[in-house]
């Protein structure tokens, strides 16, 4: 709506985040709160794009490069790409190169191929959740009464301390722009993932083949909050890294048959051996009462007791399966399959 400023009940006041003051175009007078006990004019205007100005407009660029090479024995392909990409809110933006490389190659009764890949992401956020439990100045951003010159604040959204201004924090409102750029939430993930095959041919009708893979990452992830935030308004710094770490590994022997016993019945088969292992950590370590306003070093809190944790675990798998297809002429087929 774009007929009422802030206030309550047709009154103005300077804290209030609700829209309903004044009707624009209503003369001042001290009734209304619009004229001060000093007798100066109060600034009542309506910013219609006080809200939408906030947001910018995302863009999102990705970029990819394939080189391919080889004939029916041998081949190779390497990629390298980037993706970029800047969010709605501000303070927001995501960065992800990669670069993958496969090749593959067959001598004589034997083949191999694989391929590697590395990803790097970094990205900057911000924090969600309501203002009461998160402390994010983003619950109240649609409700900013209409009168109030919001962009204002977005070069100007701090004093000369490093303290948040914003006119509405006495009425528990934070400011959006501090709580974007002074609370932001970082992580940055290197991620491998990487596969070989190696199989060999034992007679025109028996394969044998053995298939690694794995996949490794740690994410390192920062959430910090300035001193004077609402939610924590002597600051925190909190650390969180992630590490996972997968290896499988598939042993497999394939037979396929055709005429087996008699014209028509066709037999293919496998029998494997599957072993995994998943290795997971998170780090945890939150320091609040930060000493050195700015400062977003671990060492520079004085409280530990909270948030700080380690978990671990270690998991190990082991399986055998079986699969067996039949036909006859085509036509008539049964299969059949197993796992333990």
């Amino acid at each position: 709506q774009n007929e009422y400023g802030q206030g309550l009940s047709g009154l103005h006041n300077p804290i209030s985040g609700n829209s309903f003051g004044p009707s624009f175009g209503t003369a001042p007078s001290r009734i209304n709160g619009l004229i001060d006990a000093a007798g100066n004019t109060i600034p009542y205007q309506l910013y219609s794009d006080n809200i939408s100005n906030f947001f910018e407009t995302g863009i999102m660029t990705d970029n990819n490069l394939t080189i391919n090479a080889g004939d029916a024995i041998q081949n190779a392909t390497l990629t390298v790409g980037n993706l970029s990409q800047t969010g709605i809110l501000p303070n927001t933006k995501l960065n992800r190169p990669n670069i993958q490389f496969g090749a593959g190659t067959t001598i004589r009764k034997i083949k191999i191929a694989g391929s590697a890949g590395y990803t790097s992401t970094s990205q900057n956020g911000v924090i969600g959740g309501n203002s009461a439990g998160g402390g994010s100045g983003f619950a109240y951003l649609v409700s900013i009464p209409r009168s109030f010159n919001l962009g204002a604040y977005k070069n100007d959204y701090k004093n000369a301390d490093g303290s948040q201004k914003f006119p509405l924090l006495p009425n528990n409102i934070e400011n959006p722009y501090f709580t974007a750029y002074e609370n932001p939430v970082a992580s940055n993930l290197s991620r491998v993932i990487g596969n070989i095959t190696l199989g060999y041919d034992i007679t025109n009708w028996l394969n044998v083949s053995y298939r690694l893979g794995a996949d490794v990452f740690t994410d390192r992830r920062r959430q910090i909050f300035a001193v004077t935030s609402r939610v924590r308004p002597t600051g925190q710094v909190l650390d969180d890294i992630f590490f996972r770490n997968e290896i499988n590994g598939d042993l497999i022997i394939t037979a396929k048959k055709k005429d087996l016993f008699t014209a028509g019945l066709n037999v293919s088969g496998l029998v494997g051996q599957n072993i995994n292992q998943r290795k997971f950590q998170n780090v945890t370590a939150q320091g609040d009462n930060l000493t050195i306003p700015g400062f977003y070093n671990i060492s520079n809190a004085t409280t530990f007791t909270n948030g700080t944790a380690e978990t671990s675990t270690l998991q190990r798998l082991l399986g055998y399966y079986a699969q067996a297809s039949f036909d006859w002429n085509n036509y008539l087929f049964l299969e059949l399959t197993g796992r333990v």
